[in-house]
């Protein structure tokens, strides 16, 4: 996304075409491939887990985090107005991960 916008912006002649006083219209659909939600774990069990315990519960913060990141930059890119020219869908499946 950053670099369409780039390529828009410098006016690449190579990129699109795009008439001076029509703007441009961007339709993003971006599709997950499923997205795990951890249950909650209190902090008297937690305080007992070993290294091994963490180990898997900080791999997929970490890898959820930028996830969710990308998918609040592209949020706040595009606006929820309904008159905006521009568009964003995110598709996910979300998935419960039993322990």
């Amino acid at each position: 996304m950053s670099e369409v916008v780039q390529q828009l912006n410098e006016k690449n002649p190579d990129f699109i075409r795009v008439r001076a006083n029509e703007p441009t219209k961007i339709v993003l659909l971006s599709l997950g491939c499923g997205k795990t939600e951890t249950p909650g774990i209190g902090a008297i069990i937690a305080r007992f887990f070993s290294y091994n315990q963490w180990l898997p519960i900080t791999v997929l913060g970490l890898s959820s985090a930028a996830a969710d990141i990308n998918e609040y930059h592209l949020a706040s890119v595009f606006p929820d107005s309904p008159s905006s020219e521009n568009y964003y869908l995110r598709v996910e499946v979300h998935q419960w991960l039993h322990t």
